[in-house]
């Protein structure tokens, strides 16, 4: 199950491809010369979606940082920060570039004959976009490779993690048909293509992220005794496993029947997922114990009757 921190970002991109049906049912990809005579409610949802596509990949780079600061937490906190804080800028600039344009009502600038700055915009973007990627790809690769879990765990992790690369190339693919709707007669027609284009990056955005929460990705951190590798506080221990039973038991030679309860309980001790080795420099992987509570009821007979001669007559 996916954790809360990758829901924000699938229900922005479920709103987003709303705005674009809806825009498509207004009449986005046919063929029409001038925006000026197109259904202006088309136009400004088409607006409204271009700015919520920023949205969604704003808020997914932000939170897949949050993770990557939560999974790694024994890494140093100020790369994490940085890249976090970069995240937030670019959101925010991409969000201002695309909503200011050249006139006082921006969702008809969408092509170079209503705005000569448009294109200029797409690459600034588009070339933050892809440095963001590379740069969680970069921080990702170097947190795996450090951290002290067999080689076919660590391949796993990788996989699920590094598959955000796939949206280099896609971050690409959207632009090439974002310039040619800047650059073409017939804008709203050829703005179906970059439309499609980034509802697929929008959507591998989104899977890229949530692929890290699923069940396949969290087994890795478990063995084969069902024993959890969790991320936690670096307040514990580095590499113990702390167990905590209690039983109570009152001197069977004092009732005939007495009830004996026996509580074993190992407690959940949160400890850091990676841990420095002391001497390596390296990463390790720290155990989580978690077993549930359970009661269990013994019936003892006395014993002064069992050692007690019996006669026979």
């Amino acid at each position: 199950m996916a954790s809360p921190t990758a829901y924000p970002p699938g229900a922005v991109a479920i709103c987003h491809a709303s705005l674009v049906m809806t825009q498509v049912h207004y009449g986005w990809g046919i063929r029409k010369e001038s925006a000026a005579t197109t259904d202006s409610r088309m136009l400004k949802i088409g607006y409204a979606a271009e700015i919520l596509a920023i949205v969604v990949l704003g808020l997914s780079k932000i939170t897949t940082c949050i993770f990557y600061g939560t999974l790694f937490s024994q890494m140093q906190h100020r790369s994490n920060r940085i890249a976090f804080a970069g995240m937030i800028i670019w959101m925010v600039m991409a969000m201002l570039l695309l909503a200011i344009r050249c006139s006082h009502d921006p969702w008809y600038d969408i092509s170079a004959n209503q705005c000569g700055s448009l294109l200029s915009r797409w690459e600034v973007i588009t070339t933050i976009d892809i440095f963001t990627e590379v740069a969680l790809f970069l921080y990702s690769g170097l947190a795996i490779y450090k951290v002290k879990i067999p080689t076919k765990k660590k391949l796993i992790v990788f996989l699920a993690l590094e598959s955000r690369v796939i949206l280099v190339p896609l971050a690409a693919i959207r632009f090439y048909f974002t310039k040619r709707q800047i650059d073409s007669k017939y804008p709203i027609l050829l703005g179906a293509f970059a439309t499609i284009t980034t509802e697929i990056y929008l959507s591998f955005s989104v899977i890229c992220l949530v692929s890290a929460f699923i069940k396949s990705f969290l087994a890795v951190y478990e063995d084969k005794n069902g024993l959890a590798y969790t991320e936690g506080g670096s307040g514990f221990g580095s590499s113990s496993i702390k167990h905590s039973s209690t039983a109570t038991a009152s001197n069977p030679r004092s009732h005939t029947s007495q009830r004996l309860q026996r509580l074993i309980g190992r407690e959940e001790d949160e400890e850091p997922m990676i841990d420095p080795v002391q001497g390596s420099g390296g990463l390790q992987i720290v155990k989580t114990v978690r077993l549930s509570l359970h009661n269990e009821s013994i019936e003892l007979a006395d014993r002064r009757a069992d050692t007690r001669p019996q006669d026979y007559h």
